[in-house]
This record gives C-alpha cells, structure tokens and sequence, in this order.
C-alpha cells in the first residue's frame, strides 16, 4: 500500500524544520522555479555522486540510466521554464556529479472542501522505523492531474543553482479498456512508468493499493478533499461518476 501521510492545518504547525523524458512544457503550468513556500524539502542525506546511486539501485529498474535520463529531462526542463542552459550547452552532468538527497517533503496546499491552507507531510525514506515509506501524490501537468509514486527526492546543482527534483514512478500509462467492475464501484485504476518531476509541481499526498501485477486503485475516501480530485479526474477521464 502507498499512502499519504500527517495532514495537518497551517495553524497547528509552524515552520519545523528549516531513454529521454517526455517535453517539459508537458508539466510546467506555470512553474515558479525561484522558489516557492508550497513545498520544502528536509531530512537532507549526505551528498552521493550519480556512480553511487545508480550501483546502489542497480536492482531497480528506475534507476536503469539514473544521469542519462536527467541530463535529457534537464535539457528539455530549463528551456521550458525559460531558464538559460549553463553556457548555452546542453548540460551533460558526469558520474562524479553530487546531488544531495532528501527523504522528508512537507507541501502546503489549497483544499478544494473549504479553500483552506493545509499541509501534508509526505516521506521518501528507504527506512522509516525499519520500515521503507515512500508515499504517493498528486502531480500537477499542463494537461491534468497525476497521481505518482515518490521514488527519489534529491536538489540537483546545476551552474550556480540547485533545483529540487522527484523521481517519480508517474502512474499515468494507460490500462486499456475500463473493467466493468471499474465502472460498478467506481475505482480508478492507474499503471506506472518512471519519469522526474519538478518537485514544485507535487500539489499534496494521495493513497493506492496495488491490486494486479501492474495495475494500482486510487482510494479517494482518505478525506473529502482527495474525494473531490478524483472526481475531476474520474471525469476528466470520461469515466461515469456514481456517487
């Protein structure tokens, strides 16, 4: 099971603790990359060079060509957000490169029920408790919302800056023709393929439980907020919404 972790109000909790991807311009909707107040990264990890993470995740398939697949992701990501390449070359970060590894995020979101601030706190920890805790979230693009599948948080120095990105397994590949059963219970059912986001586009937690050997069900009954998201994507989808 995925889940989505300790929502809490703003008020109850102060600041606590200081093969290519697909175009950038596909998920960039108005992307401030400048900084933002709607997520903060923290449970910072010592710096690990690209040669470490891609023998340390070997097994994962995720991982397969971990630097290759930033530096296109990279290429494409900079010039969407109209932010110049380094010298005007195409970034080609080495296996020596550190990147520095995060496995807390905290996002502030607005809640569609009463248009209040609230905040989730969502965790990429391969040991939380003795236990490995990687949540889900809902994923802003420029065509819709997505639902992905935290795999990897970690700010990526590029020239004088560093840019907060998630590796992601995105679930958004299609699963053919909807089940009948689908349909009856009115489930969502989600499949994934692993890609980097901009953390900034991360909008809060969600919750999936796998059910086929590829496939996962979004639950929507966490709270009435996530009720509410995924009946925009239930009809987004053109599925009938039975309520």
């Amino acid at each position: 099971m995925f889940t989505s972790q300790g929502q809490a109000n703003n008020d109850d909790d102060k600041d606590e603790d200081e093969d290519a991807q697909r175009p950038a311009s596909d998920f960039l909707p108005g992307l401030n990359v400048n900084g933002s107040l709607h997520v903060k990264l923290s449970s910072s990890q010592a710096p690990q060079m690209f040669a470490l993470i891609e023998n340390t995740h070997q097994n994962d398939d995720a991982f397969t060509n971990f630097r290759v697949k930033l530096n296109s992701f990279l290429n494409d990501f900079l010039p969407a957000c109209n932010i110049p390449l380094p010298d005007g070359k195409r970034i080609h970060l080495k296996s020596d490169v550190a990147v520095t590894a995060h496995q807390f995020l905290r996002v502030n979101f607005e809640s569609l029920v009463d248009w209040q601030q609230h905040m989730d706190y969502l965790w990429c920890n391969p040991c939380f408790y003795n236990a490995p805790c990687f949540n889900c979230v809902f994923i802003q693009t420029c065509a819709n919302v997505i639902i992905g599948h935290l795999l990897f948080l970690f700010d990526c120095p590029i020239g004088e800056d560093l840019f907060p990105l998630a590796l992601v397994h995105s679930f958004n590949a299609h699963t053919g023709m909807r089940l009948r059963k689908d349909g009856q219970l009115n489930l969502f059912r989600v499949r994934a393929q692993a890609e980097f986001f901009s953390v900034r586009l991360i909008i809060r937690g969600a919750l999936l439980v796998h059910d086929a050997s590829l496939d996962y069900l979004v639950v929507d009954m966490v709270d009435t907020d996530m009720f509410l998201r995924m009946k925009e994507m239930h009809l987004q989808a053109g599925h009938v919404v039975r309520i």
